[in-house]
């Protein structure tokens, strides 16, 4: 009794509720929304939370027993009723639940995307299966075709195991091929992030503050760019045939093409301390797209 005097009996009913929904077990659910609904035992935002339970349970009993990808497809909807911040607990609860059994279902055949946003290495990860969430990232890049988004994951599970040198690599190139598709949450890098942040509070352009990105990271040699030519391929390959003579027509897009003038410079640059005509082609393509962040750049490698 004294143990029940100490947390009080909403206290208690409450740590029902988490377990519950945690462990999917929705008959005792339902009775505890019960209990939760006296007087004096609703905790705060009880209102929020009732309704979401109203609205959903049969929703998630019945989707539960779904394929992965019907599952993912639920989750995905699911997610619209979960800004208010008083439902995160819930959506933390659920979510564990719901990758964990997302994810035992899916087979060596799943590594596409399940819906447009939600990809199954995302799921695993989630779930702290990093060799499992990293294997599938890979192989959809390797079969399917490059993903900034995809690449974050890899790196973010590279850290995890790990293998630091690697996850920067990752991280380097999703930045460079795409800054639009980083996932923030999983750039595992601290100081890569501020970078970003400080971005954010000098320019009120979102898309133009992930364009700059890559470039200040590099300028402050928070990234790596290794000498693979697998990586330079992918980047010269979105150009089919036109990378020196690209035409940018925004400010945009025009950081976009220098960031990838830059990666592919940095490549040549490494292989040889002569400056060859092409590396020479490449900075004077950069000097003609962004002059004045081309002189920031010889100016750091002079």
């Amino acid at each position: 009794m004294e143990q029940l005097s100490l947390f009080g009996i909403p206290q208690i009913i409450l740590g029902d509720y988490h377990r519950a929904i945690k462990k999917g077990d929705w008959e005792s659910l339902a009775r505890i929304i019960l209990s939760l609904d006296e007087p004096g035992n609703r905790p705060s935002g009880w209102q929020k939370k009732k309704l979401f339970w109203e609205k959903e349970l049969v929703r998630i009993r019945e989707n539960e027993d779904t394929s992965p990808t019907e599952m993912a497809s639920y989750w995905e909807k699911l997610l619209l009723d979960f800004p208010d911040v008083e439902l995160k607990p819930e959506f933390d609860d659920l979510q564990g639940y719901w990758f964990a059994r997302l994810t035992d279902k899916l087979k060596d055949k799943d590594f596409d995307y399940l819906t447009e946003n939600i990809h199954p290495s995302y799921c695993l990860l989630t779930m702290g299966r990093y060799q499992e969430a990293g294997h599938k990232a890979l192989r959809y890049l390797n079969e399917k075709g490059e993903n900034a988004q995809l690449r974050t994951y890899q790196s973010f599970c590279f850290d995890k195991i790990k293998r630091k040198r690697e996850a920067l690599t990752s991280l380097t190139f999703a930045l460079f091929f795409d800054p639009l598709s980083v996932d923030i949450a999983f750039v595992s890098s601290n100081e890569i992030k501020n970078v970003y942040e400080v971005l954010r509070m000098r320019d009120a352009d979102s898309r133009l503050v992930r364009a700059k990105w890559p470039f200040e990271c590099w300028m402050e040699r928070l990234v790596d760019i290794p000498l693979e030519e697998e990586l330079a391929d992918r980047i010269t390959a979105l150009y089919h045939g036109y990378f020196l003579t690209e035409d940018a027509q925004t400010e945009f897009d025009s950081q976009i093409y220098f960031n990838h003038l830059l990666y592919i410079a940095e490549i040549s640059r490494q292989k040889t301390h002569i400056v060859a005509s092409e590396l020479l082609d490449i900075r004077n393509r950069m000097k003609d797209i962004n002059g004045k962040a081309f002189k920031k750049y010889m100016e750091s490698i002079l």
